[in-house]
């Protein structure tokens, strides 16, 4: 194999290549920009430590101060008294360095550090723009656990264990190369010793462990995945476990794996352990050798000292250096699934530069010839429909579970893009190009009221930083939602906390609260998914009354459902059955006669 190819298949040389290729720019650029950093550090690491080298000679042999040339020098221009005083005041001057160098690296570190972080910062934040702006259909089959860890964890421990180990290695081997060098120059012998000794043995302890920590990656990722999965399920399932008396079985399940885990983290941390006590190890056993080829060779006791000293203090800094480079490679070999996870993505997001487009809506909502089937099948779910709906009416879709009434709404609200046909606003076609528009004219509450956790005025402005609420419009937007009498009884009024996922409150406070979020985003279009078939039959009618008091031109109210009683207010009723829509309207009283 050619050098260059070497190179080209050394292992820091590839994550670089990796890192570049399929993760953001930032994230390289992160590694560019520390690099001089590094530099810096392992350039002051060294000169603090060559510092004790003549000293070191100076206090074995103090006759070498007059036979080195500076230290005499610097002996007679301070005039010092004796050898012991200038040892003295070498040790100060040494210790000074230290303290220096110290401050020096503590702020450049911080520096370094700081850029490593800021990384993960924008990992986190691309990932969550990135799944917020991907296809509502990848949501649907999509794990939300899988979704949370990759957006809260995952850039964390890319950063932790791949970016800044990969920065420590780069600050070590350059400390290695420059050590390297003094010795080299300082005393070949040591140099050649540690060279033909130390590192071939390191650089085998490290292979030996290279399938192991892949395997430990692999594994590492599916039990984190596993325990995330199961926590948060149970979490949110809380009630079924308790009622069905399952939480015992779940805890089985989440025991395995956490047992999982805990054994693939043992044996990462054990080899992680490991490694600095077998580094010294060899470290140890290479002196023994420098004090036998000495030996052997005939020296001196006192050049055999002179060098196994010289050796301790180059081992003093390359042990720390060795293990910190083995720590972080196993680091990065077992973090390598993490890669998987932050690959490059095109967000399918409007550039925000662009001129807001205003869709106007002054007569009708027109369904034209619409058709949908889901990706990989060809069965239609939706044929031929065809519906006009005037503004200012309520109108109602009803139809049996599985007739494809969620998948109407779900196009009209453009989570879904029809097969074929269109939708119109006015005669203009919703497109993706004028989506954001539609979204500045609908309102949508659904069977389930994202209910955040934060105050009632938090959640009815939804999105609105609460030092930008319009509060007189929030407060008309409760009494159009009849919600008056419910703030009136809150312990702080709008400033109370609704609790996590509005736990402290009724369903029927929730889809009032959707109601008003609605209408405080200025809705021309309110689309009810089944917004009343989780109440009782008294809270729907009241919510049904909610609804019946929007009259007028200003609103136009679409309502699906499979219970009669929300539609009682209607307009007309059409019917969904199999996919296909009557085009007939029906009367309430109609629908109603009809029923057995």
């Amino acid at each position: 194999m050619s050098i260059k190819n070497k190179i080209t298949n050394a292992f820091l040389v590839q994550l670089l290549q990796r890192i570049k290729n399929e993760l953001p720019h930032y994230v390289v650029k992160s590694i560019y920009r520390t690099i001089h950093v590094s530099f810096i550090l392992s350039l002051i690491e060294i000169l603090s430590l060559t510092s004790l080298f003549p000293l070191i000679n100076i206090i074995l042999n103090p006759a070498k101060i007059q036979q080195n040339t500076l230290t005499r020098e610097i002996f007679h221009l301070f005039n010092f008294k004796n050898d012991f005083t200038f040892i003295l005041t070498m040790l100060v001057f040494i210790i000074l360095v230290f303290i220096a160098k110290n401050v020096a690296v503590y702020f450049l570190s911080k520096y370094q550090i700081n850029i490593f972080y800021k990384t993960a910062e924008n990992l986190v934040l691309e990932k969550y723009r990135n799944y917020m702006n991907m296809p509502y259909s990848e949501h649907t089959d999509s794990n939300s656990s899988s979704l949370l860890r990759n957006t809260l964890q995952i850039p964390y421990e890319f950063t932790n264990n791949i970016l800044m180990p990969f920065g420590a290695i780069i600050n070590e081997l350059i400390i290695i190369t420059l050590l390297a060098v003094s010795i080299a120059l300082y005393s070949p012998g040591i140099f050649l010793s540690l060279t033909c000794i130390l590192f071939p043995l390191v650089y085998y302890y490290n292979w030996s462990h290279k399938k192991t920590l892949q395997r430990i990656s692999e594994k590492r990722d599916e039990e984190t995945l596993n325990l995330y999965r199961q926590i948060s399920q149970s979490f949110e399932g809380i009630r079924e476990f308790i009622v069905f008396d399952k939480k015992n079985f779940f805890y089985k399940s989440l025991r395995k794996s956490a047992s999982n885990f805990t054994e693939i983290s043992s044996e990462s941390f054990l080899i992680s352990h490991i490694s600095p006590k077998v580094i010294e190890t060899l470290a140890v056993f290479a002196l023994f050798i420098v004090f036998l080829s000495g030996f052997i060779q005939g020296k001196p006791i006192e050049d055999i000292a002179s060098v196994l000293i010289m050796y301790a203090v180059a081992l003093y800094k390359l042990i720390p250096s060795i293990n910190k480079i083995l720590l972080s490679l196993n680091n990065i070999r077992v973090a390598d699934y993490t890669f998987n996870y932050l690959k490059k993505q095109t967000a399918s997001e409007q550039p925000p530069n662009e001129a807001p487009i205003v869709l106007a809506f002054a007569k009708e909502i027109n369904i034209k010839d619409l058709d949908f089937y889901y990706s990989g099948s060809e069965k239609l779910v939706l044929s031929n429909i065809n519906l006009k709906i005037q503004k200012g009416s309520k109108i109602g879709i009803i139809g049996p579970s599985g007739s494809g009434k969620s998948t109407l709404l779900n196009i009209l609200l453009r989570l879904f893009n029809e097969t074929a046909g269109g939708i119109y606003i006015d005669n203009t076609k919703i497109t993706a190009e004028n989506v954001k528009a539609l979204y500045q004219i609908i309102g949508y509450v659904p069977q389930n009221i994202t209910i955040i956790e934060g105050t009632l005025l938090e959640n009815v402005a939804f999105g609105i930083d609460k030092n930008f609420i319009d509060m007189d419009l929030f407060k008309t937007v409760i009494e159009k939602s009849q919600l008056s009498v419910f703030l009136n009884e809150l312990p702080q009024g709008p400033h109370t906390q609704l609790g996590e996922r509005g736990v402290k409150i009724s369903g029927g406070q929730k889809q009032r609260i959707g109601i008003a979020r609605a209408l405080y985003h200025k809705a021309q279009i309110l689309i009810f998914d089944e917004a009343t078939s989780a109440l009782d039959y008294e809270t729907e009618k009241m919510l049904t009354e909610s609804i019946s008091a929007f009259s007028g031109k200003d609103i136009t109210v679409i309502i699906v459902a499979h219970r009669l009683q929300t539609l009682k207010y209607c307009d007309c009723v059409y019917k969904l059955e199999n996919g296909r829509l009557d085009p007939r309207p029906f009367k309430y009283e109609e629908i109603f006669s009809e029923k057995p």
